[in-house]
């Protein structure tokens, strides 16, 4: 019998077929295959993708929300601790940093501009576009030129895009955050590329003029419908 597991989604556990594939190429599928539950293998793989298999045989979707992060407390996540831009764990940010307002102030302003901008690149399918919406990573990964000059093709380069807008943030939400020199972290909520919930805190630094990500730590969750 076929193991269920939350990489399914929790409130579509039943109806649609299992299937068995590696965990690398778990989300492209899941996002190909409408309707088909994925099952990674949960190897070694694993270690070269951005998937975290849960092993959960519960068959209560609720039950699944609730210890799963639907319900995270802002001021519980920091308290716990946040890495900053240089990768140190935090648990000052309420005493140490300056709390931003609601909309995340000029950090807020910028990143919202910089998801806006990325997901109409996506929905265009332009590489090119992609490269000057998503700062100094996106220019390398949807770069027109490999490191030797070669010219790289289009299509190529829009696959790139598809595969990578399936964890780009879109229709983001901002709750406030903290300034801490030239660190800010913003509390948001968003939908990722294949249409889940994901929560929690985006960490972006300063340079120059430009806000640039860092890093986050958030939880994802599948939409209840």
């Amino acid at each position: 019998m076929k193991r269920r597991n939350l990489l399914a989604g929790a409130g579509a556990l039943a109806a649609a077929p299992l299937i068995d594939v590696p965990a690398a190429q778990a989300v492209s599928s899941r996002k190909v295959m409408t309707g088909a539950q994925v099952l990674a293998n949960d190897g070694w793989e694993s270690g070269e993708t951005d998937i975290i298999g849960i092993h959960d045989y519960s068959s209560d979707s609720e039950h699944l929300r609730e210890r799963y992060g639907q319900k995270t407390n802002s001021k519980e996540l920091f308290a716990k601790g946040l890495r900053d831009a240089r990768g140190e764990v935090r648990t000052d940010w309420a005493t140490a940093a300056t709390k931003l307002p609601e909309n995340g102030g000029a950090a807020g302003k910028a990143y919202l501009a910089t998801t806006t901008a990325m997901a109409a690149a996506v929905d265009a399918k332009d590489p090119d576009a992609a490269m000057q919406s998503g700062g100094q990573i996106a220019t390398i990964v949807f770069r027109d030129k490999d490191f030797a000059g070669k010219q790289i093709p289009r299509v190529a380069r829009q696959r790139k895009l598809y595969v990578q807008s399936l964890r780009m943030l879109r229709d983001v939400r901002i709750k406030g955050g903290y300034l801490l020199g030239d660190d800010a972290v913003l509390v948001i909520e968003a939908r990722n590329g294949i249409g889940w919930i994901e929560r929690g805190a985006i960490v972006l630094t300063r340079d120059g003029d430009a806000w640039e990500f860092a890093g986050k730590q958030t939880v994802t969750y599948p939409v209840t419908r």
